[in-house]
């Protein structure tokens, strides 16, 4: 076992008790086995990875319970104590992941290499009930947008030093800092989070809390815990644009909701004032949802903040995209996700960029933040000249329009450009969505009807996958999950909300 390999168990496992086991796992095609072992010591001096098999460790201590067949579980009921936080990001960069965790403004102490994405380790100072952490791990899994699937207390994790057999990369430990911290000091954003959602717990009513749950802008949530005099008509107007043109209620109910939302304020506007601050605004044009509109100021904090309505916008012009369907019939499994953000944004600009436009384009002005190191963009660039996709006249690149008259086409918004630039979605998200409005009926709302089974065949991925990718837009309210019965069946379809 390697060096970094056992100082990293011993770390996870420091100052186990001696009732405690620790649990190893190797699965494989239609095998699974546990081995327990009662200290590091023990399974340092026995235990020898499979490398043709997956070998995962129980980041949580066992007891010495026994399931129904009379062997050691390593079932939740069998969980003890943990030495760590952890978080999973799966078909994420580093640079992705690096993003997600700088909220905690701490390093992590370890960052490992899963063969398949990255596993993000921060060592606690005291072992700790294993039932206390996850109630802290849960919502903050949930908050920085790792798979919450991994929250739980028995999950096991892929053991450094071993094989990925999904795709023969090692897992490996990329980033030490030998670092502890205590469990209060990530307590403190579960707090602010509350706080922040303080209507969950205090509104009986169900419909308010199904949208406050949902919400993922700080603002939004701190208005509809009630706000006081004085900032009545900004909460009114804000929530107004944020019922009908990111949650899509229908005007009755955004005007019911809204109504019960006052209630909560100190005094209650009266409702003649509500309802003509509603109507007033109801079917404008107007833009309320940015963090420049007067009054939100005071409802910000942008660092809790995940919606993509108050993020800083990319420089380019809101001009619809048509991707020509011959993208899809070209091998679209070969085709990245940002392959095609680069050629959405050269239909955007038709007449072509150099590399410099493009690095400018890709630039939040706000910030300097760059979407991209200029390496990786060229050779996005050099792959979709590759494909023939992209041509060049000099240092200008140009959409390759050759071939696509009297084709269809697939239309989207370059505010989807914008999800993935900030990196409020991934690359295989992105391009998940694309093909979804491939299939969309814009005369429906964009209903899509194709199953996941056909959505893997064309994205070249497993049917698992996808619904990971589905339940990631989902859990970010960027697709909506509609089920329906048809001739005493049930189907499944989609709504796309971007």
């Amino acid at each position: 076992m390697e060096f970094t390999t056992r100082e990293f168990l011993e770390n996870i496992f420091d100052n186990l008790d001696n009732n405690f086991l620790i649990e190893i796992r190797e699965i494989s095609d239609n095998f699974s086995k546990n081995y327990f072992y009662s200290s590091l010591d023990e399974l340092i001096e026995l235990y020898r990875p499979n490398l043709e098999k997956h070998c995962y460790f129980g980041v949580s201590s066992r007891g010495q319970r026994k399931n129904s067949k009379g062997k050691t579980s390593g079932e939740n009921s069998n969980c003890e104590d943990v030495k760590a936080l952890w978080f999973d990001f799966d078909y994420m960069t580093l640079d992705e992941v690096r993003e997600k965790i700088k909220i905690f403004k701490v390093k992590p102490s370890y960052i490992v290499s899963s063969g398949n994405g990255y596993h993000v380790y921060y060592i606690l100072d005291e072992r700790i009930s294993t039932e206390k952490v996850i109630r802290v791990l849960r919502p903050l899994t949930k908050m920085i947008g790792a798979d919450t699937k991994v929250s739980t207390h028995s999950k096991v994790l892929r053991l450094p030093g071993t094989v990925n057999k999904k795709n023969d990369k090692w897992c490996e430990i990329i980033e030490t800092n030998r670092l502890e911290y205590s469990l209060e000091l990530f307590e403190k954003f579960v707090i602010e989070d509350n706080e922040a959602t303080e209507v969950l717990t205090k509104l009986p009513n169900g419909e308010l809390v199904k949208i406050a749950s949902r919400c993922q802008s700080y603002c939004i949530s701190k208005m509809l815990a009630g706000v006081k005099r004085g900032e009545r008509n900004t909460a009114t107007l804000r929530l107004t644009y944020y019922f009908r043109d990111i949650l899509k209620l229908d005007k009755n109910k955004a005007l019911e909701v809204l109504q019960m939302w006052n209630k909560k304020n100190k005094p209650m506007e009266s409702l003649s004032e509500l309802q003509r601050n509603f109507n007033s605004v109801w079917d404008k044009e107007y833009k309320l949802l940015g963090c420049e509109f007067d009054g939100v100021e005071k409802f910000c904090k942008k660092e809790k903040c995940f919606s993509p309505i108050i993020q800083p916008k990319l420089e380019f012009e809101n001009t619809p995209i048509k991707f020509d369907t011959k993208i899809f019939e070209k091998n679209y499994e070969n085709i990245t996700g940002y392959e095609l953000v680069f050629l959405g944004l050269l239909q955007i600009f038709p007449d072509g960029l150099t590399f410099d436009e493009i690095r400018d384009k890709c630039t939040t002005k706000k910030t300097g933040k760059v979407f991209l190191h200029d390496q990786t963009r060229k050779r996005v660039l050099e792959d979709l000249l590759d494909k023939k996709l992209v041509e060049q006249y000099g240092d200008i690149y140009v959409y390759n329009r050759k071939g696509q008259y009297n084709r269809g086409y697939v239309m989207i918004s370059p505010a989807l450009l914008r999800l993935v630039m900030h990196k409020l979605i991934s690359q295989a998200e992105f391009k998940l969505l694309v093909l979804m409005k491939k299939y969309a009926r814009k005369e429906e709302d964009y209903i899509i009807f194709p199953t996941e089974v056909t959505l893997s065949k064309e994205l070249g991925v497993t049917q698992g996958l996808v619904s990971r990718y589905v339940s990631s837009l989902e859990s970010k309210n960027y697709l909506e999950k509609m089920y329906y019965v048809n001739k005493g069946y049930d189907f499944l379809k989609y709504r796309i909300l971007v």
